[in-house]
């Protein structure tokens, strides 16, 4: 036993480099130990927490034998494993957390002839070194590993010390799902209790002070509590159940009692345990990680301990193990069996428990989102309402500034009325004052009486004189009052006419003669356009061209060229759709439009607009030089002639003195109204700045040389189905980038427009294709339920006779498409008929898609083959055997690789290697699927480690396969299921054939098959 600490998981091992090179070298370690190893080591956050697995090399067999060193007590003969477990237990390290996940990694070697075994055990604390010590020490064992060994003893050891780590795995986790689920209750218990249905008073009072939430929850809170009482009035008569205890938080509150979300705040501001908070969204979503973490783990082990049962029940029943040891140590095994799989079982148990905590997490989180949505609704309500109530407030402040203003023009009349009055009067205190003129005079004679002496003379002159210049005041203040606000009037009239002028007497002339004084002349080469003439006109607040640029503002779709990110999108504008727009109401909408920008009836002919004119005049509208379509109408500068190079200007596109990026303007918006149209069998190339009518894009899957996309295309740019096509907007897009995309690309789009006229069913559409920037890309039929591979995932086994009669004849189907790809009719122009034959070399499950075409049983569903990129063409006389091509290296799986060439019925072979996987699946289900490649990778791991899970061992079919399809899988076939037999029959002796010879040709095949 070799033990390796640490002070914990994330901390250095106590060994250094060389330590562990001369240990792991010694003992001939096998090398994919060290991916258990790297976990290890000081890492400031856990690095690889979520990795496990089982390894094992099994030298049981002669062929494999390893070095035997007789003095080192090797016999070359012995078994090597290593697995990574994990487990709950205690910790202090964080008070808040009381739990932590710890790792374990162990490596064993079992020597069957000389019973030598060699651990090595990699644990942060020195737990499964005491248990294993504990044990042996128990038992008596260890002093036998002193000594001389027997093989049956070095065996049952070796699984009691299996039985420790396994045990070790499974036990704590109980209780950190029981801690997991009381921290969700303790955070989420009080949601169950709170009820949030009661309305606010729609009239609440006004608050007197500062509106909060707990102030105004708690000034709700007695009114709700006086209905809810005339509510249990109202019901006296009605027989209430009997009240639960009142400290059961989670135990129905009696009508009229219940704590509702209003009153969850307390009038004193008390501490309540019932508000909730962010934080405790936080917290429950840190439950929810470490429940994750937890699936996860239990999962993990349980496989990890199955792969474990299985690897020695597999040594146990190989006729390479030492009879002698399967003798002697099958009570061993067995009760190691049941060990084992009571520790699954305990693991399946919590499993189960931790998807329920998991569901219940999910349900507790969206209920405390919900109220909090409702706690900020509610103070919502309140700010709306105190909101309401500052805009009375201004009201009334705006009515008394009304009449404050009322009463401002009352005084203004008044003070107009006293300038009035004292004009009148100054005139005659002025004179009076300067020249003293008495008219009247009172004085005493000299017996002190009191005469009165009136000047007639006097009076003349004072009238003569006043009159006069008080009727020249006036005059003059009229005059002055008149003169300025003439003046007003005739700078407003003066500019109205000016801009009318403008508009109503420009004209264009290509002769370049002046016809007036802003007459516009255009040369030969261009034209000079006064800035006021390509100026919008004035417009008011029922613009026609303000109504039509908003309709397109508002009606615009967005290109998405990127499906990760929102910044990638780009509007665009639908022509046709803005042209149904213009053509509304018999056109009055653009007359109306037409009337706004030529007013002197001088405009352009409608209809020729709307024939070829409708993306260059929204252009020009959207950058504001509407009036300039007349110009290039003229110059027949129309929507066919988009996109317009910005480098190089066309001849007689006008020019603006004042607006020198006009035509930058023009270019950059000509992109919005032109996106191009995707019609059918296209072949294009558009620059990285073309906006496409792709509105939709999202990943479906990923492969070593592509991307493949779900799109929608936009229904005014598709033209992509041919006649009698069902009507759909939605293709797969297949995107090349990688270094060979060009090759990759070539290669495909060559063997589809290829196989385009043979119109087989069975092959997936082929709709165009189209490079832009350093993308390659093709546009295929979507499938709409994904790929064979997915299908095995997703879809269970057929039981009904008739379900599996449709499932194989829609699968057997795909030999169609093989046959059109190797054999194709051509006929050239002198008559003479040729034969273009092709291989796929790429068949495999996830190059078979599905296409459910309205079918509602799943095995019912359409096979269709797809992926032509390493696909590739020969031209042979008619009648001729197809000869040999080179071999394109598709999935190594599915294939028959030869350093060579490779013939037609390559694609046989791959076919046939899927059949055997779907016969697995009919029988097993997606499980078996997954045994059957784990067992062909074992069964190849010491052949070739580059064949992997491949149906050969680079010469003949391996054994495994074999046995599955003769023994295995007739062995677990439903009884309704006859068909399956069959299939395995022909697989096995007519495509599973290492002779090139020995396989049928697709077209026999299918002939085969219909039989």
């Amino acid at each position: 036993f070799r033990y390796l600490h640490a002070p914990n998981s994330r901390e250095r091992l106590y060994a250094s480099r060389e330590m562990l090179s001369y240990l792991l070298t010694y003992h001939q370690v096998m090398p994919s130990f060290l991916d258990f190893l790297f976990p290890f080591g000081r890492q400031e956050h856990a690095r690889d927490l979520n990795f496990t697995g089982f390894r094992h090399e099994s030298r049981l067999e002669p062929i494999y034998n390893g070095l035997s060193i007789q003095e080192l007590g090797r016999s070359g003969r012995e078994l090597r494993m290593c697995y990574s477990l994990k487990s709950a237990e205690p910790s202090n390290l964080t008070p808040t957390i009381p739990w932590s996940i710890r790792q374990t990694a162990v490596y064993h070697s079992l020597d069957v002839e000389t019973g030598n075994a060699f651990w090595i055990i990699l644990k942060g604390d020195e737990l499964i070194k005491e248990r294993i010590e504990d044990s042996f020490e128990y038992s008596g064992g260890l002093g036998k590993l002193e000594g001389e060994r027997q093989q049956r003893n070095a065996l049952s050891e070796s699984l009691a010390t299996h039985l420790i780590i396994c045990d070790w795995c499974g036990e704590d986790w109980r209780w950190y799902i029981s801690y997991l689920e009381e921290s969700l209750q303790e955070k989420t218990r009080q949601t169950l209790a709170v009820v949030v249905d009661a309305p606010l008073n729609p009239t609440p009072e006004k608050p007197s002070k500062a509106v909060t939430w707990s102030s105004v929850s708690s000034a709700y809170a007695e009114k709700k509590s006086m209905r809810s009482s005339k509510v249990c009035k109202s019901e006296k008569g009605l027989q209430e159940p009997p009240l639960r205890a009142q400290s059961d938080p989670l135990a129905p509150q009696p009508r009229g009692q219940s704590t509702h979300l209003n009153t969850i705040y307390s009038q004193n501001g008390s501490k309540n345990p019932t508000k909730f908070k962010f934080a405790d969204l936080q917290q429950i979503q840190l439950v929810e990680d470490r429940a994750n973490e937890v699936l996860l783990i239990l999962e993990s082990n349980a496989s990890v301990l199955a792969d474990l049962k299985a690897h020695y029940e597999s040594i146990f029943q190989s006729q390479h193990c030492p009879l002698e040891l399967v003798r002697d140590c099958k009570r061993d095994i067995e009760r190691f069996n049941l060990r084992v799989g009571s520790v699954i079982n305990d693991l399946q148990m919590q499993r189960a428990r931790t998807t329920t905590l998991l569901r219940m997490i999910a349900d507790r989180k969206s209920l405390l989102y919900g109220i909090l949505d409702f706690q900020s609704m509610e103070a919502s309500k309140i700010l709306a309402l105190k909101a309401q109530e500052s805009t009375e407030n201004m009201e009334v402040m705006t009515k008394d500034m009304h009449i404050l203003a009322q009463k401002t023009k009352q005084e203004t009349v008044s003070m107009r009325i006293i300038t009035l009055v004292t004009l009148f009067f100054l005139p005659g205190t002025f004179i009076s004052t300067v020249m003293s003129t008495d008219i009247v005079k009172f004085q005493t004679d000299d017996n002190g009486q009191s005469q009165r002496i009136f000047s007639p003379g006097a009076l003349h002159l004072f009238v003569t004189i006043c009159l006069p210049m008080m009727l020249t005041t006036f005059a003059a203040w009229y005059g002055v009052y008149w003169w300025c606000d003439r003046q007003e009037e005739l700078k407003r009239r003066k500019q109205l006419e000016l801009l009318g002028q403008v508009f109503a007497n420009t004209t264009f002339s290509a002769s370049g003669r002046h016809t007036g004084p802003r007459t516009v002349s255009l040369g030969q080469n261009a034209a000079c356009v006064s800035c006021l003439a390509m100026a919008q006109p004035q417009r008011g607040p029922q613009s026609h061209v303000e109504d039509f640029l908003e309709w397109l503002r508002k009606n615009q779709a967005y290109s998405r060229s990127d499906p990760d990110t929102e910044a990638r999108r780009r509007a665009f504008v639908p022509i046709c759709e803005a042209k149904k727009y213009l053509e509304a109401d018999d056109g009055e909408k653009l007359e109306d439009i037409l009337d706004e920008l030529f007013p002197n009836d001088q405009q352009p002919d409608s209809k020729t607009l709307l024939d070829k004119y409708v993306a260059v005049f929204c252009i020009l509208l959207k950058i504001g030089h509407g009036p300039a379509i007349s110009i290039l109408i003229r110059k027949e500068l129309h929507d066919h002639k988009l996109l317009f190079d910005p480098t190089h200007q066309p001849e007689g596109f006008p020019q603006d003195a004042t607006d020198t990026n006009f035509y930058h303007n023009f270019c950059e918006e000509q992109r919005v109204f032109h996106a191009p149209d995707f019609e059918n069998q296209m072949d294009k190339e558009f620059d990285a700045k073309r906006i496409l009518p792709i509105v939709d894009k999202k990943q479906i899957a990923t492969g070593g040389s592509a991307f493949l996309y779900e799109i929608r295309i936009h229904p005014a740019y598709n033209k992509l189905l041919s006649d009698g096509d069902t009507l759909c907007n939605t293709f797969a897009l297949k995107t090349y980038r990688t270094p060979e995309a060009a090759a990759y690309y070539e290669s495909e789009t060559d063997a589809f427009r290829k196989l385009k006229r043979a119109a087989c069913p069975n092959l997936i559409g082929f709709y165009g294709n189209y490079r832009q920037g350093d993308s390659y890309n093709v546009i295929l039929e979507f499938a709409d339920k994904g790929s064979l591979e997915k299908y095995f995932r997703t879809v269970p086994p057929p039981r009904e006779y008739e379900d599996i009669i449709e499932f194989w004849m829609g699968l057997f189907a795909v030999l169609k498409a093989l046959t059109t790809i190797h054999n194709i009719e051509l006929h050239s122009p002198k008559g003479e008929s040729k034969a273009l034959n092709g291989w796929h070399q790429d068949v495999k499950p996830a190059n078979i898609l599905v296409v459910s075409n309205g079918a509602t049983s799943p095995y019912r569903y359409k096979f269709k083959l797809a992926d032509l990129g390493l696909s590739h063409f020969t031209r042979t006389v008619r009648g001729a055997r197809a000869g040999k091509a080179v071999d394109t290296h598709g999935t190594q799986t599915y294939g028959k690789s030869s350093l060579l060439a490779v013939k037609q019925n390559v694609d046989i072979w791959s076919f046939g290697c899927v059949l055997s996987e779907a016969a697995v699946w009919m029988t097993k289900g997606w499980e078996g699927v997954s045994r059957y490649r784990q067992e062909r990778s074992q069964a190849t791991q010491h052949i070739s480690p580059r064949l992997g899970d491949c149906f050969h061992d680079s010469q003949t079919v391996l054994p495994i396969v074999l046995e599955w399809h003769e023994k295995r899988i007739p062995k677990t076939l439903c009884l309704s299921d006859t068909v399956t037999p069959l299939i395995l029959k022909i697989v096995t002796e007519d495509m599973l054939q290492e002779d090139n010879t020995g396989r049928l040709e697709a077209q026999q095949l299918w002939a085969r098959f219909s039989r």
